[in-house]
């Protein structure tokens, strides 16, 4: 029994030294929505800094960046016969391997996930 409890041990003080990977940013972030809704919408975050919209004809994204807990998204609006250009600055709240979720400078949050 102290043997195993002396394995337990040092198992539990080499694990506290393991370095825990920050899940990453890339890849497709799909937004939660009402439930049965019948569009799907979101963000492609691509490693080279591109990003892509998922779903939104008039909103296109085009790059993104971080600062901080902070992501930066930059795109054109576009509709009623003009393009406007946009950066978009979100907090990031929570981010997991599976899970998103950012907020806007109003309080406004968003949720994602892969």
């Amino acid at each position: 029994m102290k043997r195993i409890l002396q394995l337990a041990a040092v198992m539990l003080i080499a694990s506290c030294g393991v370095k825990q990977e920050k899940p990453s940013l890339e890849g497709k972030w799909i937004e939660v929505v009402l439930e049965g809704a019948e569009y799907t919408q979101g963000i492609t975050l691509n490693e080279d800094g591109t990003a892509s919209s998922i779903g939104m004809e008039t909103l296109k994204y085009e790059s993104w960046a971080t600062d901080d807990n902070t992501l930066i998204l930059n795109g054109k609006s576009i509709g009623n016969g003009q393009t406007i250009e946009f950066c978009d600055t979100l907090k990031i709240i929570k981010l997991t391997n599976d899970s998103l979720t950012l907020e806007r400078s109003n309080g406004y949050r968003c949720s994602y996930h892969r």
